[in-house]
């Protein structure tokens, strides 16, 4: 048979030696016992023995070899294994002898620095000095010790460490590490395994992340625009502080609160209806009323999305200002289409007013040119013409005030006067047409009332406008009164009557040029709603003030006009004399230096007489231009300069004055006097730059004192 066993091992003969050993030492044992017959059983037995021991040691010898040639195979096996996996690992890794050398380094971490292990040269990482600058070097230390450990992030620059050395641009790297020793049989530390991780990117996208939120943040602290952000459940986790302002509240108070904690409750239905809108998706512009912290309103424009972590942002602009901007601009337009609504009526009844008595005019005219008419008929004829024409002229004189009123034209001849004259020539001119239609007429003035600054003219036509009105409204039965007293320094007039009434509703507007409370073509009485304008005005123009009041419609209406009172200044205090008139001090603008601005002559010429026979050096001028050639020629102590002038008025006039600078004039005390007396107008004076706002007409007394005073002159007698 042909032999399959298999060729005895290389090892086999190696396996025999023990046997043939002892086999060797037994037949040396049976020479020797037949040589020596008596020592002959000694012999094999000591021979057996030893043959039997020498194969058990050289047995046991052989396989402790084998296993030692084994282990070292497996050794190297897992070496190459290590070195396998070490090499083909995507993790850096760096092998360091005890001593801090570099020994091994794999293809990752020469791709990580670009750097090899040939050129690495001596570098010690005990010794790194950028390790130690960082903090890292104690960590690195204590696994050389023994001790594995974490190494925190560090951004690592090999050229740094060893310059020219690194294939890379921008060598720089941020890494974190694990470090950890490895150790023979006996613990000792016989390699150090440094393991990298490249977060480079990932602190990169970090950087750029916190980056960009400092921005947002930035953004959002530093917006114009209130920005809210509250959660799931509607209460704000984000505030700027544009929102603690708009809304009263300090940031810490604010968050915490929810939206319907600031939402107006009569806004809050639609907070619904706006969820639903914005779970669609896109942003959501609207208006909405918020409640501030002091409960007072504000009106914003919000701007509302939902974010992707499912919060509510939302941008608020306050348009509180916008709103009432256009609330005004509403208002201004239902103004101003009012306004066009009464200027078509105006022009109607103006149209009406005027071609009635022309009817009458030119009728009769035509009728007296044929001279047909009998003696009884032209008489009736003649005085219907006057009676129109006069009405006309009426109409026409109060359109004419009222333009004089509208461009400031309206002059005062204005002097110290009675009312109670005044008040009875207007009465007795009424009275034929208030027998005429049964009404009664009574007038009740108080002895001693005293005298007011005025012009006599115009305070009779306020007077007889109240009184026409009054008994026009009145029906026939009824009664008219008009009284005049003395009030806290003021006379006071009322007008007052049993007619119709005015309505609550039309009550503030029955001084409103145009107004007429019934403004029908079928209303009962005529006119162009003209005379109660024109006497508000005019009471203003002499520094007083007019009112309206009625109990309603059909209980009668009255109407009060009150003037200063003058001052009378007589040792024996006659109020009959003229010592309102005169000027206490007729030296006490000595040496002043005034000019007077103003265009129309009869104004400059009395103030000026005024001021110089109080010892002022006065210089006048007729407009704005001259008054500013005589300031910076003059330098004046006092100007004192009407407002309504052609051309240049003088609030421009004080502006160009006070932009001169002090060395020029531009600091000049200013007194304005106009005759626009109304609070607004004295506001736009002070407003414009000057010091005192004075009221034509002006008792002499009065205007010396305010000189006196601009000039920082005071009358003995106020001295203490």
């Amino acid at each position: 048979m042909k032999d399959t066993s298999p060729p005895p091992s290389p090892r086999a003969p190696r396996a025999l030696l023990p046997y043939l050993v002892a086999g060797g030492v037994l037949v040396v044992a049976v020479a020797v016992a037949a040589l020596n017959r008596r020592a002959a059983p000694y012999v094999l037995l000591c021979g057996a023995g030893f043959a039997l021991a020498l194969f058990f040691v050289t047995r046991s010898q052989g396989r402790a070899r084998h296993k030692e040639r084994e282990a070292l195979a497996a050794l190297r096996a897992s070496e190459s294994r290590f070195r396998t996996v070490v090499e083909q690992s995507p993790v850096s890794m760096q092998i360091f002898a005890p001593d801090g050398r570099t020994v091994r380094v794999n293809s990752a971490w020469e791709e990580l620095w670009g750097v090899t292990l040939e050129q690495l040269g001596g570098y010690n990482i005990l010794e790194d000095p950028q390790l130690e600058e960082k903090g890292i070097a104690p960590f690195i230390r204590r696994a050389f010790r023994g001790e594995a450990t974490h190494v925190p992030a560090i951004l690592y620059d090999p050229e740094e460490t060893i310059p020219g050395m690194t294939r890379h641009e921008d060598p720089r790297r941020w890494v974190q590490a694990v470090i950890y020793p490895v150790k023979d049989e006996q613990g000792n530390v016989r390699e150090v395994v440094l393991m990298h991780e490249d977060i480079t990117e990932r602190r990169r996208a970090e950087e750029a992340l916190r980056r960009s939120e400092e921005r947002y943040r930035a953004v959002i602290e530093q917006a114009s625009d209130a920005i809210l952000i509250s959660d799931l459940e509607g209460r704000y986790t984000e505030v700027n502080p544009s929102a603690c302002r708009l809304l009263g509240y300090e940031c810490e108070e604010l968050l915490g609160l929810s939206i319907t904690d600031v939402l107006d409750p009569e806004d809050a239905p639609r907070l619904e209806a706006l969820k639903a809108r914005l779970l669609d998706g896109g942003t959501e512009v609207s208006e909405w009323r918020l409640v501030r912290k002091d409960r007072s309103r504000v009106s914003v424009e919000v701007s509302t999305k939902i974010l992707p972590d499912g919060r509510w942002q939302a941008i608020i602009r306050d348009i509180t200002e916008r709103k009432r901007l256009e609330d005004e601009l509403r208002a201004r337009a239902e103004e101003l289409s009012e306004a066009n609504r009464l200027k078509d009526e105006f022009l109607a009844t103006l149209s009406h007013e005027l071609r009635t008595p022309l009817t009458a005019i030119l009728g009769w005219a035509h009728m007296l040119r044929g001279r047909q008419l009998d003696a009884e008929t032209q008489a009736r004829a003649i005085e219907a013409v006057e009676r129109n024409a006069a009405a006309q002229t009426a109409l026409i004189n109060d359109l004419l005030d009222v333009s004089r009123i509208i461009t400031g034209k309206l002059r005062l001849d204005v002097e110290p006067l009675e009312l109670g004259p005044v008040i009875e020539a207007a009465a007795d001119s009424l009275r034929p047409a208030a027998e005429a239609r049964g009404v009664t007429l009574e007038v009740r003035a108080g002895p001693h009332v005293g005298r007011v600054s005025g012009d006599a003219d115009r305070l009779g036509q306020v007077v007889w406008n109240l009184l026409s009105n009054a008994v026009k409204f009145t029906p026939r039965g009824g009664r008219v009164e008009v009284s005049l007293e003395a009030r806290a320094g003021h006379a006071e007039v009322a007008v007052s009557d049993t007619g119709c009434g005015i309505a609550p509703e039309f009550l503030p507007q029955v001084f409103d040029r145009f107004r007429q409370a019934d403004g029908r073509i079928t209303r009962e009485h005529g006119g162009l709603g003209l005379g109660l304008s024109i006497a508000r005005h005019l009471i203003e123009l002499h520094g007083g003030t007019i009112s309206a009041s009625s109990p309603g419609e059909g209980l009668g209406a009255t109407f009060r006009f009150r003037l200063p009172l003058l001052q009378v200044r007589n040792d024996e205090g006659d109020a009959d004399d003229d010592s309102a008139t005169r000027d206490p001090r007729p030296a006490m603008l000595s040496g002043l230096r005034v000019v007077v601005v103003d265009d129309d002559e009869d104004s400059r010429a009395v103030v000026s007489a005024v001021l110089e026979r109080a010892g002022a050096s006065v210089s006048t001028a007729s407009s704005a231009d001259e008054a500013l050639g005589l300031i910076g020629a003059s330098r004046p102590d006092v100007l004192v300069a009407d407002i309504g002038m052609p051309g240049v008025d003088g609030y421009e006039l004080m502006r160009r004055v006070r932009a001169l600078g002090p060395a020029r004039g531009g600091g000049t005390p200013a007194a304005a006097l106009t005759a626009y007396a109304r609070p607004e107008d004295r506001a736009l004076a002070l407003a414009a730059g000057y010091q005192l706002h004075l009221a034509k007409p002006i008792a002499p007394a009065e205007l010396l004192q305010a000189v006196a005073n601009l000039a920082g002159r005071q009358q003995e007698g106020a001295k203490g």
